[in-house]
């Protein structure tokens, strides 16, 4: 190993090296360079950079368990550290997604706990735990339907009490139909709503 590696402040440099031999395939070598690297710097942003590396490596050399230990190690430095599900490969994303769900096991098992709010709002249990797509399904579900549902429960009354007022056929005919069309989405929205907290209630239970 160079002695440009020894050199704290110059870590921006054999960091570059450490992804040149990502990108030319030296796996196991990115691995062990990463363990020195590790020794030169208390970092937060610089541990991640090299641990992340080192995992993605694991996991072209088929070392899951391996790659899993360097995805928790990251987690415990940032416990809300992603990936980009769009520039990563699926096959790392299932490593880091299932080291992901063993990290917040560990957490509750130790008695770390997650704000209530994640727990209540569908969507963001999942997304803390590594379950992206679903987390993005409920609380996109959750929030349109819940926009929705005040919506309707803020016009249909109004447009409830206009009808009553109106007196010609034209008029009684225009009202009925906006005060229908409220009261039809404001019970649309009230089912889905349920629906996405059914499905969440449903993922909690199946993830203890």
């Amino acid at each position: 190993m160079t002695a440009i590696f020894l050199l704290p402040i110059l870590f921006s440099v054999p960091l570059d090296l450490l992804d040149s031999l990502y990108q030319s395939g030296n796996y196991r070598m990115v691995i062990e360079e990463g363990e020195s690297l590790l020794s030169l710097t208390e970092k937060k942003e610089e541990r991640i950079a090299v641990l992340k590396i080192m995992a993605f490596s694991a996991v072209a050399l088929a070392a899951e368990e391996e790659a899993k230990d360097y995805f928790r190690a990251i987690l415990k430095i940032a416990p809300h550290f992603f990936l980009d599900s769009v520039t990563t490969s699926p096959k790392i994303l299932n490593v880091f997604f299932k080291a992901k769900e063993e990290f917040n096991r560990m957490r509750r098992e130790e008695g770390v706990v997650l704000s209530p709010l994640v727990y209540f709002y569908p969507g963001l249990f999942q997304l803390r735990t590594g379950k992206r797509t679903k987390g993005y399904f409920l609380t996109s579900l959750t929030t349109i339907s819940a926009i929705g549902l005040l919506t309707g429960l803020v016009l249909t009354p109004i447009f409830h009490h206009s009808y009553l007022e109106k007196k010609s056929p034209e008029e009684i005919e225009s009202a009925y139909h906006l005060y229908k069309l409220a009261y039809i989405s404001r019970e649309v929205f009230a089912v889905s709503l349920a629906f996405s907290y059914s499905l969440h209630l449903l993922d909690l239970k199946f993830s203890e």
